[in-house]
């Protein structure tokens, strides 16, 4: 247990940035915190800290060990949660991380669904379009576009999620309609953006696959937003079909292009929802029991109202 206790305090310290903030945190003295790193050190017989009076850093041993104490520590927790929900109502807190546009679309009615299922199960939803360390920020399940490439998670498919382009009747009236993926340099295209790269669109059909620049007077890293400029005739974008749905079905966006396949950011086009979690051979109950009821939330949406070529990008 002294060893657990050593390693809890050594990833708080690495997560704080400084042995005070790791005391603050753990609700315990700076020199106590002190002390325990400097038994984990001795008992390894090796330094996993680089220390200033204004920096800590890890040693190349130290990475090393701060990536096995953050499972360690996860699988310790999540065996304690496992074996006390045996025979009890499920509860605990739930961390779910989604993709801000599905979130927002049909996160908050899932997990009210969700709650009215299990009541003491806590849930904390957030919503990102950041890269995130599961591991790290103790997540237990992200809500994700595509798959993550990583050997230490699982990812269930939940949804086909395909990507339309298109734009406001406003936006197109007295313009020529592009015939080809290349006719957009002719146009004002609303596009996400992605840190500081150029944002390229990939398209897929006749004349086989190509990628081009796109650019116009506004970029966003917000779906809503782009949906939102889109309908206010600011140009051609991107978005997921079941996003623009409704739009499209009323006469508020029209479709461009709609004889290729396009994409934002994959070269495969895996536009697909995924539940992606942490890999373990015993998942706790709550996580599983939430992985099972989003599945099958995903399922009915597809089989209600989710656009029919929602299965047919892969």
């Amino acid at each position: 247990m002294e060893t657990l206790k050593d390693m809890d305090l050594f990833v708080r310290v690495v997560r704080a940035g400084s042995l005070s903030g790791a005391a603050r945190d753990a609700r315990t003295s700076t020199p106590s915190v002190v002390r325990h790193i400097n038994s984990l050190e001795e008992s390894l017989g090796i330094r996993l800290l680089n220390r200033s009076t204004r920096k800590i850093s890890l040693t190349e041993a130290g990475q090393i060990y701060h990536a096995r104490a953050i499972k360690i520590l996860s699988d310790v927790r999540n065996t304690r949660a496992e074996l006390g929900e045996l025979g009890a109502e499920p509860q605990g807190t739930l961390h779910v991380l989604s993709r801000v546009l599905v979130g927002t679309h049909y996160m908050p009615s899932i997990v009210s669904s969700f709650l009215r299922a299990y009541p003491e199960i806590h849930v904390i939803l957030s919503l990102s379009d950041k890269p995130v360390d599961i591991i790290d920020q103790d997540i237990d399940i992200i809500i994700h576009n595509g798959k993550l490439e990583d050997s230490a998670l699982t990812a269930r498919r939940l949804a086909g999620s395909p990507r339309v382009l298109c734009a406001s009747p406003a936006y197109l009236k007295n313009k020529k309609l592009p015939q080809r993926p290349e006719d957009l340099s002719h146009h004002q295209c609303i596009a996400y953006r992605f840190e500081k790269a150029q944002t390229s669109w990939r398209f897929q059909g006749p004349g086989g696959a190509r990628t081009l620049n796109v650019a116009g007077h506004i970029q966003t890293n917000n779906g809503h937003v782009l949906h939102s400029l889109a309908l206010r005739g600011h140009g051609i974008t991107i978005l997921p079909e079941w996003a623009v749905k409704a739009d499209i079905e009323a006469g508020r966006l029209l479709r461009v292009l709609s004889n290729y396949k396009c994409t934002t950011t994959d070269p495969s086009f895996e536009q697909v929802i995924y539940a992606v979690y942490r890999k373990t051979s015993h998942p706790a109950r709550k996580l599983s029991l939430f992985i099972d009821f989003v599945a099958k939330a995903f399922r009915e949406l597809q089989q209600q109202d989710w656009p029919e070529q929602a299965e047919g990008i892969v």
